[in-house]
């Protein structure tokens, strides 16, 4: 966890966000890649550098696709 005020980027709490974790996890490999999911607040040139340097592979939603995803499951089940 990182904490920061409200008034801070998300993005500029990346790496810190990161080295906080408590848990040990495996050392990625090609056959094993190690992913971590952002939302959309975490862009940027300097966000992607800290991803890759600590060895994620990195899924990232724009803006909006949960939503457009939840209202076409949503239609589907009506």
């Amino acid at each position: 966890m990182a904490i920061a005020g409200a008034n801070r980027h998300d993005s500029k709490l990346t790496r810190e966000t990161i080295e906080s974790i408590l848990i040990t996890l495996p050392q990625p490999t090609e056959r094993d890649k190690q992913h971590l999911c952002l939302d959309a607040g975490y862009v940027g040139d300097e966000v992607d550098a800290i991803v890759a340097e600590f060895g994620y592979t990195m899924h990232r939603r724009s803006r909006g696709e949960e939503a457009k995803e939840l209202k076409k499951s949503v239609r589907i089940e009506n």
